[in-house]
This record gives structure tokens, C-alpha cells and sequence, in this order.
């Protein structure tokens, strides 16, 4: 697909200098803008309020106007520590929404680090959810932040999704690994000692 052909080179771009542009990309469907606006880039960008202590890429600030659509996602992804994606009925049905997600996914397989963040928003069931290969995969191996039906629970939900904005992890299958070597390690020890 020529989508892998532009994730690959430009991965090759991004992986040769360690500093990203901004600490996000929010992705969400451009028919939920109105509402991320108001619940999220108001408590979390640092444009919208000073206190706010994140650098996040939005596509109606921070895209390219004239550059290719795919370009702009797969440029946002990369040069951003975290993606987070805003899962709502709208966001299933946009097909750019789902790509960047897939782009997401696939630089968090790469890079074995834990880059994406999914928040679901409204009542969703997982069986919807799981209707969509890229978001199947995730949902069946990562946790997945749901935004609160209470308001009282928005400042707790905030400051969780900023603890994972800034928390560097190894993805589960990299850090899965690593505790097999030193399992299998230990295990030949004890047949050696015997």
C-alpha cells in the first residue's frame, strides 16, 4: 500500500532525531470538534489557557492547508510523543479517523512504546467497537480510558489522560518479552544447578 510506503519513509525521518513537535495529535471526527474543543483542548493545550501544560496537534490549527490529507495525519502522529484518539460513532465512521488510528497502532508496533491513547465517548459497546480490525486489536490487548458520564469525575478523567500523556511505557509485548528472557534465564540456571 503506498500509505506503508509514506509511513515507512517518514518513520526512517523521525526515528533519526528523538525530539517530537508537540506532546499529542488528537484525533477525533471532525463532526466531534465542538466537543473536544470544550472538553479537552480547553483543559490541555497550552494555547487555549496558560496554565495548560500540553503542545497538542489539532487538524484545524495545526494541519497543512493544501497537503495531502494522509501526509498531514501521518506527519501529526509522528511528530507527536502520544495519539489520542477520541472514539465516538462519529469518529467509526469517518475513514480518516480510522486510518490514523491504523497509523497510530502501527507506530506503537514499531517503536514498541506505549504511543496511543484511546478514549471512547459516549455509549459505545465494545461489540461496536470491536466491528473495526484496528480497534479490535487494540481493545483486546490494551486498557482504554472511557470519558465519565459524571461530571464530577471530568477533573480525575483529566488528570489521568495528562498521567498518560506524559508516562513513557514499553508496549505489553515488548516489556512480555523481556520478562520471558529472564523467566527462561532463571529456569536454566536451576536445571544447570541440579
Amino acid at each position: 500500500r503506498s500509505s506503508d510506503l509514506i509511513m515507512n519513509e517518514h518513520q526512517q525521518e523521525v526515528n533519526d532525531t528523538d525530539g517530537c513537535r508537540y506532546d499529542a495529535y488528537l484525533c477525533y471526527s471532525s463532526k466531534d470538534f465542538e466537543w473536544v474543543q470544550n472538553a479537552l483542548l480547553k483543559h490541555l493545550d497550552s494555547q487555549y489557557c496558560e496554565r495548560n501544560r500540553f503542545n497538542v496537534c489539532f487538524e484545524e490549527r495545526d494541519f497543512i492547508p493544501g497537503e495531502d490529507h494522509i501526509i498531514n495525519i501521518r506527519d501529526a502522529i509522528w511528530n507527536s510523543k502520544k495519539t489520542i484518539c477520541i472514539v465516538t460513532k462519529h469518529f467509526l465512521r469517518d475513514g480518516w479517523c480510522v486510518e490514523a488510528f491504523n497509523y497510530a497502532q502501527s507506530r506503537y508496533y514499531s517503536e514498541l512504546k506505549d504511543v496511543l491513547i484511546m478514549v471512547v465517548v459516549g455509549a459505545l459497546s465494545q461489540y461496536q467497537m470491536l466491528k473495526f480490525k484496528p480497534i479490535q486489536a487494540f481493545v483486546q490487548r490494551r486498557q482504554f480510558l472511557r470519558w465519565p458520564e459524571d461530571l464530577q469525575d471530568i477533573d480525575w478523567f483529566l488528570d489521568r489522560l495528562s498521567q498518560k500523556i506524559i508516562k513513557e511505557q514499553l508496549a505489553e509485548k515488548k516489556a512480555l518479552e523481556l520478562s520471558m528472557e529472564s523467566n527462561s534465564m532463571e529456569l536454566s540456571n536451576i536445571a544447570t544447578i541440579s
